[in-house]
């Protein structure tokens, strides 16, 4: 079954690891099954550390172990070759022995140990079926007292002998020499004996049925969306940060949603699902999951008006009975999204069977919350940026006022607006039953949210914004005093606010100056620093002996979903180029760093001749963020399926060369891009769109740069804006382009398919005070001498003590 070489990932070194997920409550990891974190795991339990077809396991060690979308295969260093799949939806976990060679060194007989290195009771025992029952799980908020294990020889196998030992246990197969099928375990697993013995019973007879389903299941995450471009590399990174995104969508306390790392952020948070929400589940188009977590979010809705979180959803979901909702900013993500979601389906039953949630959002949060200068007051470490202390002091305090959560209420404003604007129409016009919503009430709340929105974004231009350095600030302080700090905050901000049917919050000579600002202190071509290296405070590595992980955590650890929100500003001002050579970097460390297929939540800023991965393995937001920042800011796609539009605004770097991608439309829809760059200037030289499947007319808005030049200091960016209707499934427009000299290039011809028609062509122009042709510079590696000259490094535990000085005054 591993056949697909092309997404095949090889490693020998022990450091790298796989990990594959079941979508449901499991996840199976292997590095050298010495880790902490090796094995399987479900419902909290660590069911097995690792496993070995040897009778004593210091003998054998994993030789080279491979990663595909369906599986991983260990090659041990005794001849030894097993298959490991971990089925979906909770199917449980097969293990498949590959090499005949090696099977006839044991004369129709296998060992297998099963490093357990835990208590367990075995309750059955025959030749046929083993029982294993644990009490007490391994990890918290489960509400899963007890698990049990069920191992089963498939096929013509059974068990000649079962022997209890310290750390685990020892299993002998046997098996037919004549049997064609390859021998195997079949593991099965659930927190109630009854439900176990039934997916048990259920699934042994036919588990090349499973297989085959299983592998259907693995490659879901890339149902609906493709990409290709020339860079076959970038390809097959892309393809992994997919499949790797839709590991994480999983289910606990009842409730589906996206977990945020693994190993061990194995819940429901909800800032770090709807940031993870676009690159998981609506860029790759699968609409119908992103439904069913926004819902899951919304039935956790404080709507106790007597409570001190009214309307507020989970900042994290332990379990049914531990839900907390300290954040300051995953209600107005939830609105962010939820106006995302409505943008790619067009979906307004869903949206108005929840709309009065997220006006109960808006009103007791927000409107409710906010200051005599219409800002947001909340916390510290109510922002992403949440470490404590001991769970008391926040390590990066950055209340009460951040930047990027007065951005997020803005856009949950006018996104809201728009929405309501929209139900207001589809009400009046019959087109819809009102689900029990007030034309008259929802009329006035349009009115407030517009009115807010614009009160909004006038503070946060007056108390944000500056004419020189850092252009953005990153919070103010109570008495709104403007922070000091240096960090990424600014580019979350342009980005959360930047959606279709939005006004802009920021100019754009604002955007330009504070990304030319900050790149060369924060944007590293392998991380997004969470602070100025320049900065007191900066910590180089994220492990180190001189100080606490968290202290490093925001204060230096680069980030890899921050690359997201760095493309999306860079990009949108033509800086793709820059960009991409640091998406090629993430590119290079998701196929060969870490846990392989997959990217890490950290790395360190201080570089040593390789990347240093930190943090959880595999983290949800680094890898829908490389997903999303493809499909969005690179290829410029991007959804209005409730105005029957689809914008396209190509920011395609040249290392990418042409570009072919299909995309899912609303429900039932979809169309294919075709763009190719003329490769001495980088610009769009050839763009097809065709219609792969309409059911109705769809608008295309094409926004093409055609070039730009700085003169009487401002920049002048040039675009074409191609207007075309689609009517049916086949129809398809042409567009070529002229090169006429290094800056510009110009309309040729369109070329028209079937039944598209040209609605509007035209020439528009934009001017910019800045100078957008102006090279921008990363920041540089650290140097050892620098390296030795922080704080951090210098004094041991230097910001704690800083902490507790200031406490003391």
């Amino acid at each position: 079954m591993f056949t697909n070489s092309f997404l095949r990932l090889k490693t020998s070194n022990k450091e790298h690891r796989f990990i594959h997920s079941d979508n449901l409550s499991s996840y199976f990891t292997v590095s050298d099954f010495k880790n902490e974190f090796d094995g399987l795991w479900s419902y909290g339990f660590h069911v097995f550390k690792g496993f070995f077809t040897e009778e004593q396991t210091g003998r054998q060690k994993i030789d080279n172990k491979l990663n595909f979308p369906i599986g991983i295969r260990i090659n041990f260093n005794k001849r030894a070759s097993v298959a490991c799949y971990l089925l979906k939806n909770g199917d449980g976990f097969i293990i498949e022995i590959l090499k005949k060679r090696f099977l006839l060194n044991f004369n129709k007989r296998i060992p297998y140990f099963l490093n357990i290195g835990r208590d367990f009771e075995i309750i059955e025992k025959n030749i046929k079926q083993l029982t294993l029952k644990f009490i007490k799980s391994d990890r918290e908020g489960y509400e899963v007292d007890e698990l049990f294990l069920s191992i089963s020889p498939a096929g013509n196998c059974s068990f000649e002998n079962v022997e209890k030992k310290d750390d685990g246990i020892l299993i002998s197969l046997k098996y037919k020499d004549k049997d064609e099928s390859n021998p195997a375990l079949y593991f099965c697993y659930a927190p109630n004996y009854e439900n176990m013995r039934k997916i048990r019973d259920r699934n042994i007879t036919k588990l090349d049925r499973l297989k085959k389903q299983h592998v259907k299941n693995s490659y879901l995450p890339i149902k609906y969306l493709t990409l290709q471009t020339e860079d076959a590399t970038f390809n097959r990174a892309f393809v992994w940060s997919m499949i790797s995104g839709g590991s994480f969508v999983m289910q606990k306390a009842g409730s589906i949603g996206i977990w945020a790392g693994f190993p061990w952020f194995d819940n429901n948070w909800g800032r770090d699902t709807f940031i993870s929400l676009p690159g998981i589940s609506l860029v790759s188009g699968r609409y119908e999951e992103a439904w069913q977590i926004i819902e899951s979010f919304i039935k956790r809705q404080d709507v106790n008006p007597k409570s001190k979180n009214y309307g507020k959803i989970p900042n994290v979901i332990f379990n049914e009975t531990n839900v907390l909702y300290n954040t300051a900013d995953a209600a107005p993500l939830l609105i962010r999204e939820t106006y995302e979601y409505y943008l790619y389906t067009g979906d307004y039953n869903a949206i108005m069977s929840v709309l009065n949630s997220l006006i109960l959002a808006v009103d007791n949060v927000y409107i409710s919350q906010k200051d005599k200068n219409n800002l947001i007051v909340h916390n510290d470490s109510d922002d992403w940026m949440d470490a404590k202390r001991e769970g008391k002091e926040s390590y990066s305090p950055r209340g009460d006022k951040a930047v990027e959560i007065q951005a997020l209420w803005y856009a949950s404003l006018m996104a809201l607006s728009v929405v309501i604007e929209n139900v207001i129409g589809l009400i009046q016009n019959e087109i819809v039953p009102s689900y029990d919503l007030d034309v008259s009430v929802l009329s006035e709340k349009l009115l407030i949210y517009k009115e807010q929105g614009g009160k909004l974004k006038e503070s946060i231009n007056n108390y944000f914004t500056t004419d020189n350095e850092p252009y953005i600030i990153d919070h103010l302080n109570k008495d709104y005093t403007p922070d000091g700090q240096v960090r990424p905050n600014g580019l979350l901000a342009i980005y959360y606010s930047r959606l279709p049917n939005i006004p802009k919050l920021f100019t754009d000579e604002t955007c330009v100056k504070y990304l030319k600002f900050i790149s060369p202190k924060l944007i590293y071509k392998y991380g997004v620093s969470s602070l100025s290296k320049y900065d007191e405070d900066f910590h180089p590595t994220h492990i180190n002996e001189k100080y606490h992980k968290d202290a490093a955590y925001h204060n230096g650890s680069n980030w890899l979903w921050l690359s997201g929100p760095f493309v999306n500003v860079a990009a949108g001002y033509g800086y793709q180029n820059f960009a991409f050579a640091h998406t090629s970097n993430l590119k290079e460390q998701l196929l060969s760093t870490g846990a392989l297929g997959a990217l890490s939540e950290l790395n360190d800023p201080y570089y040593r001749g390789e990347i240093r991965p930190g943090g959880t393995y595999s983290q949800a937001w680094s890898c829908s963020e490389f997903t999303r920042a493809v499909v969005q800011d690179y290829v410029g796609a991007r959804q209005d399926a409730p105005r029957r539009k689809l914008y396209i605004t190509p920011n395609i770097p040249v290392l990418l060369g042409t570009v072919k991608a299909s995309v899912r439309y609303g429900m039932n829809e979809s169309l294919s891009l075709y763009i190719r760059l003329n490769k001495r200037s980088g610009k769009i030289a050839y763009m097809d769109v065709r219609g792969l499947d309409l059911k109705k007319q769809l608008t295309v808005v094409c926004k093409i740069n055609l070039g730009s030049v700085y003169t009487d200091e401002r920049t002048v960016v040039k675009t074409q804006k191609i207007v075309i209707n689609l009517s049916q499934s086949g129809d398809s427009f042409r567009v070529n382009f002229d090169y006429i000299n290094e800056r510009f290039f110009k309309l040729k011809d369109i070329s028209l398919n079937a039944k598209a028609e040209i609605k509007k062509i035209s020439l528009n122009y934009k001017y910019i005070n800045e100078n957008l042709l102006e090279k921008i510079e990363f920041a540089k590696n650290i140097s050892d001498g620098e390296y030795n000259s922080y704080n951090s490094i210098k004094e041991q535990n230097f910001l704690e003590n800083k902490i507790t000085k200031k406490e003391k005054k």
